[in-house]
């Protein structure tokens, strides 16, 4: 087990393997770092840590992994994330988590939530990924986008995302690939969604 925590790392290399289990925090502030992670979701515990102008890479699939204890300012992702979760997650760390002006343009997404993130301070990854945004508010839309074959099990799931998912960003090849249906028949029902980043 590594253990960060009670101080500031500054403009450092960290790698995190799948050789260990991690801690990151409480009270670790990462500042100005390149952070290359190739960890699964259960060897990585992340509690009240600050993500500064950071460069975090992912060289492993991260999957299902919640951020809501990480807050993240100017930083840059890159690399396949699915089933994560950024933000604040008021029943579990009320005003912990946080994306404030990020970048993920490099990186893959799919399934990814951002909640009560301000989505016009972040870069999403274009297509093949695609954003929604407040997936809620326009549920009904969703619902009845021509989702080809069984994903229209996507639609469904989004249109029953909680009131503070401001975003969810899936990836069009993982669901072409998982339901066996074309790229564009996916991109066909993401457009007639309102508010989505293609």
């Amino acid at each position: 087990m590594i253990q960060f925590r009670d101080r500031e790392i500054k403009n450092e290399t960290i790698t995190l393997s799948q050789a260990e289990v991690y801690f990151l925090g409480p009270n670790l502030t990462i500042r100005g770092c390149d952070v290359f992670l190739r960890v699964a979701a259960k060897t990585l515990v992340v509690s009240d840590c600050r993500f500064f102008d950071s460069k975090i890479t992912v060289k492993k699939k991260l999957t299902n992994f919640r951020w809501h204890r990480a807050k993240f300012y100017r930083c840059q992702f890159s690399g396949p994330m699915s089933g994560c979760d950024f933000g604040e997650m008021e029943d579990v760390a009320p005003g912990v988590g946080g994306v404030e002006s990020c970048d993920f343009s490099e990186a893959i997404l799919d399934g990814c939530s951002f909640r009560k993130v301000d989505v016009r301070s972040v870069t999403f990854p274009k297509w093949p990924c695609f954003t929604v945004i407040e997936p809620r508010r326009h549920s009904a839309a969703i619902q009845a986008a021509p989702w080809p074959g069984m994903s229209h099990v996507i639609g469904k799931v989004l249109a029953e995302s909680g009131s503070d998912v401001t975003a969810v960003t899936l990836s069009a090849t993982e669901l072409a690939k998982r339901y066996k249906v074309d790229l564009e028949q996916i991109r066909g029902a993401a457009c007639k969604i309102p508010d989505v980043l293609l």
